[in-house]
């Protein structure tokens, strides 16, 4: 009876295990090309930087304008890996106030803040720190907790 409990235990493990190793659910790097950078996941959708658009569009300190182009993959939580679309981003920085701003349009713009909620922008805050800190190979302008930056 000893046996069969502890088999039994050792096999739930074994699958605990396994499964808090896939709860991130999202590829770091889209099938391993380390050019796609994972910036944010949710409701089974994940968007990645890429890397090699990086522009530095415009740097006189203490601003900085950085543009990069942003690929949105559906159904990535369940394995796709097709990028269904792409579109640049531009990122307005201060770096003495530690301030972005995230252009939209001409006409339209969002002050994005380390806090953000989803409906705040907090995916954009999450893509201007990753061009940031590839752009200054490696220098954190809000912060994130070091398992969010790539290897550089």
């Amino acid at each position: 009876m000893l046996k069969k409990i502890f088999a039994t235990v050792f096999v739930l493990s074994i699958f605990l295990i396994q499964s808090s190793a896939m709860a991130g659910g999202y590829q770091k790097y889209l099938n391993g090309d380390r050019n796609y950078i994972l910036y944010d996941g949710h409701m089974g959708t994940a968007w990645y930087v890429v890397r090699g658009s990086l522009r530095v569009e415009a740097d006189k300190y203490p601003a900085a304008v950085l543009s990069i182009v942003s690929a949105q993959v559906n159904n990535a939580y369940d394995g796709a890996t097709t990028v269904t679309s792409q579109i640049r981003l531009f990122f307005v920085y201060d770096r003495d106030k530690r301030e972005a701003v995230w252009i939209k349009s001409q006409d339209d713009y969002l002050i994005l803040k380390r806090d953000a909620s989803r409906a705040g922008g907090s995916a954009m805050v999450k893509a201007a720190e990753m061009a940031y800190y590839l752009a200054t190979s490696g220098e954190k302008f809000f912060g994130f907790s070091s398992d969010f930056y790539p290897d550089l």
